[in-house]
């Protein structure tokens, strides 16, 4: 309810980040959570470059929580489980934006998906989700497999991906 009091900047739910970037945040888990009324995010997780450097931020697990409309977003991490979650009522938005080992797996996403590969990223890969949402998918994942998905994906950044096992109801690939 971040959205609902005063609160301090960045106003999310919960906000995953070290002080300084020696600091290391690792082996975290947040399960069977709630997220509702998040003015800055639900759960946003903006770590630098120099903590991805370093390998400060990794070995996440996000399971078997429910997130309303507003926005769940890791920059730079590793080691990323993000499993049986509800993402979104309507609108909901999953982002990341570099990762080594990123997987999302049996989630039911009604939003967009956005994973853009900055940097050097890989193992990625999201399978046996349902994804319902009208806006596009921006997918830079390594495998993309047996996800029932409704909405228009965008495979960019020239990163090879294997698509397999999908049921795409789409306007376009």
């Amino acid at each position: 309810n971040t959205g609902v009091t005063e609160s301090t900047a960045p106003s999310a739910g919960i906000d995953i980040e070290p002080w300084y970037a020696t600091e290391i945040v690792s082996n975290v888990v947040i399960s069977r959570c709630e997220f509702r009324n998040n003015k800055g995010g639900n759960l946003i997780a903006p770590f630098t470059r120099d903590q991805w450097n370093g390998g400060k931020c990794r070995h996440f697990m996000i399971s078997d929580n429910v997130f309303d409309d507003c926005i769940l977003r890791f920059n730079r991490c590793r080691d990323l489980i993000i499993r049986n979650n509800v993402i979104g009522e309507s609108d909901g938005r999953l982002e990341f934006n570099q990762y080594q080992g990123v997987s999302i797996l049996s989630n039911t996403i009604n939003g967009s998906v956005a994973v853009y590969s900055e940097g050097d990223s890989y193992d990625g890969n999201m399978s046996d989700n349902q994804i319902r949402g009208k806006k596009r998918l921006s997918l830079a994942l390594d495998t993309v497999s047996d996800n029932k998905i409704e909405g228009v994906i965008l495979f960019q950044e020239s990163r090879k991906c294997v698509l397999t096992g999908n049921i795409i109801d789409s306007t376009g690939i």
